[in-house]
């Protein structure tokens, strides 16, 4: 297993990056309107307009020894120039009490890109750059140059920054719960809005270790999951939250919801309970579950981003993977 990659990408992965960087060179167009650069970039990928949820079939492609003895957690996958990249996590203990390192996954071989960086959520802003949660200082920061962008609120570091995502014009949205963090300084665990000048709002009381988050395709609402199950909270042209949460498919995604992610149609793709389920646009409909023991989170990579991808936790995590017949976004 290489060690220590450097961060920085070569020319030929920079030249793929987000399917030849296409999504980054969208984003900053200014001839197209923020809420429409992912459907922007969604049309230029092949993709049909429906496809046939039987025909998705998950195989394991991968199974790491844990970083730590015992117990460890893939997490954060972003499909980032020819790779998969993910955090691999590992269990808490008196010497090291947050390992994880973010690795990469091509062909079949994983490396190590950032030794000790203590991450779990991974994400894009608007211009291709890899924004990571970091239980280990409570940060959420930019992972290339290392700049904190939300560090504190009210005047206390964040507890176990776990999830994250950011919309066209900036805003993030990330989960901060506190499993890594067994003296957690914010008495509660909130969800929290960065807004594009900076302010910090926390928001979710009704969540229970909020953990997933996800925005729908138009940009006008927020998914969020946790212990307690899934919430769908309205967002102001502004990109702030609307504190009155909705429950989600509360009969068939009762508690444990992790990850999430979107196709180019709408659909959301969320991982709870020992399952990947398909969420139809905007109905919140439940299309179709997939049984894949201990998923955590989920994107999409590969050749015109047309593969499903979801990590998971365990003695021996791994990772599972499968075609589709619509693209999706790389985190």
């Amino acid at each position: 297993m290489q060690k220590n990659k450097k961060l920085t990408m070569s020319s030929a992965a920079k030249a793929t990056l987000l399917t030849t960087s296409l999504f980054t060179t969208l984003l900053l167009t200014a001839s197209i309107s923020k809420p429409a650069l992912a459907e922007a970039f969604c049309q230029t990928l092949p993709q049909k307009a429906k496809q046939d949820l039987s025909k998705i079939k998950f195989t394991k492609v991968l199974e790491l020894k844990p970083l730590t003895p015992g117990f460890a957690v893939l997490e954060g996958p972003v499909w980032m120039g020819d790779s998969l990249w993910m955090s691999h996590i590992g269990m808490p203990s008196d010497k090291n009490p947050n390992p994880a390192d973010i690795i990469a996954y091509r062909d079949g071989k994983v490396s190590t890109v950032k030794k000790g960086y203590g991450a779990n959520g991974l994400s894009f802003n608007a211009g291709g750059e890899l924004v990571a949660a970091r239980h280990l200082d409570g940060t959420i920061t930019r992972v290339d140059d290392g700049k904190v962008l939300a560090a504190k609120y009210a005047k206390k570091r964040f507890n176990s920054p776990n999830d994250l995502v950011i919309s066209a014009a900036g805003d993030i949205y990330f989960s901060d719960p506190d499993w890594q963090n067994p003296q957690p300084s914010q008495a509660k665990q909130l969800m929290y809005h960065v807004s594009t000048s900076g302010k910090i709002t926390g928001f979710g009381s009704v969540m229970e270790k909020p953990n997933g988050v996800m925005l729908s395709k138009d940009e006008t609402s927020l998914y969020t999951g946790g212990v307690n199950g899934m919430f769908k909270y309205a967002l102001k042209p502004d990109g702030s939250v609307i504190d009155k949460p909705q429950p989600v498919a509360k009969a068939a995604i009762p508690e444990g919801v992790d990850g999430m992610s979107r196709d180019c149609a709408g659909n959301l793709y969320v991982t709870a309970a020992d399952k990947l389920h398909i969420l139809a646009a905007y109905s919140d409909k439940v299309l179709a579950s997939y049984p894949i023991p201990k998923a955590t989170n989920v994107a999409f990579g590969g050749k015109n981003l047309s593969t499903i991808y979801v990590t998971t936790l365990g003695e021996k995590p791994s990772l599972w993977q499968a075609n589709s017949a619509i693209p999706g976004l790389p985190y």
